[in-house]
């Protein structure tokens, strides 16, 4: 809620250092803390109507108040998660479209899927100066669980 008003004495516009009435974080808390508390005060069952689906039908489901705010909140992302929503070319529904493009601009999508592997560099002996060949390296395994905790 934007925190501006007109001042009465002077007619102009009197807008608020941070620009809202109230901070949106303790408004969340207090809203949800009163919501919560009205469910449980007048025992609510809730009953909602949701897309099914494997069946593509509307179904209703009949739950308390209390599961239904936890079947809500499992839908709340966690502090520093983003959704993400694609547009355009980028949706899920246009992959009519994905293909003209690929083929419009000539592109292989499984040609970025092949793992092009890089040259080693040559190893030249020291002794003789002829390039040397990898036959088998030594790397040492990982300690199993129990050998770590015996020592």
């Amino acid at each position: 809620m934007p925190g501006a008003s007109i001042n009465e004495k002077t007619g102009l516009w009197r807008v608020k250092p941070s620009g809202y009435l109230f901070n949106h974080e303790a408004l969340a808390k207090v809203f949800r803390a009163k919501l919560l508390q009205a469910i449980v005060d007048n025992g609510l069952m809730v009953t909602f109507r949701y897309l099914h689906a494997k069946t593509g039908q509307y179904r209703s489901r009949t739950v308390t108040g209390e599961y239904f705010l936890y079947l809500l909140m499992l839908h709340v992302l966690p502090k520093g998660f983003r959704r993400t929503r694609y547009y355009g070319f980028l949706h899920p529904c246009s992959k009519k479209l994905i293909l003209f493009l690929q083929m419009v601009l000539r592109v292989n999508p499984l040609s970025m899927f092949v793992r092009k592997l890089k040259e080693r560099p040559t190893i030249t002996c020291p002794v003789c100066g002829a390039v040397m060949k990898i036959i088998m390296t030594k790397i040492p395994k990982p300690p199993t669980r129990q050998a770590a905790c015996l020592t």
